[in-house]
C-alpha cells in the first residue's frame, strides 16, 4: 500500500528556491521566506505596513474575504523586518516596490502626421 506524503519542501528544496530567488532580487527571497514561516497568502504578506508589525505581533488586517489574523514572529521574521526598514526606512509597506517602473505605458496615437494626410490629397 503507497502512504502518501504531505506537501510540503524539504529544508533542502526551501534553501534551493531562497538561493534562485536571491540571485533575482532579496525582496522576492525575502517573500519567500516569510511565505514559508507564516503560512499566509502571498496578498497578505504584500499588503503588510510596517505600522502592524510590532516586537511581540505582526497583525495581518483584514480585508475583502479575509478576517484579521495575529502572527507571532519568530526571530527569522524579525531579522527580515529589521533588515528591510535599515535599508528602506521610508518604506511604509515592508515589500514596497523600488523599481520606478511605469505602471501603464501609453500606447501610441495613430494621429500622427503619417496618417493625417491621405496619399491622392
Amino acid at each position: 500500500m503507497a502512504v502518501m506524503m504531505e506537501n510540503t519542501l524539504t529544508l533542502r528544496e526551501f534553501t534551493a528556491v531562497r538561493k534562485n530567488l536571491e540571485d533575482i532580487s532579496e525582496t522576492r527571497a525575502d517573500l519567500w521566506t516569510l511565505l514559508c514561516l507564516t503560512r499566509t497568502m502571498i496578498t497578505r504578506l504584500i499588503h503588510l505596513k510596517y505600522q502592524d508589525i510590532h516586537d511581540d505581533e505582526i497583525v495581518l488586517p483584514g480585508h475583502g474575504k479575509f478576517a484579521e489574523k495575529r502572527l507571532s514572529p519568530g526571530p527569522a521574521i524579525r531579522k527580515i523586518v529589521v533588515r528591510r526598514r535599515a535599508g528602506f526606512p521610508d518604506d511604509i509597506y515592508l515589500f514596497q516596490s523600488h523599481s520606478n517602473r511605469v505602471k501603464a505605458v501609453a500606447r501610441p496615437s495613430r494621429s500622427t502626421g503619417r496618417f493625417k494626410k491621405r496619399p491622392w490629397e
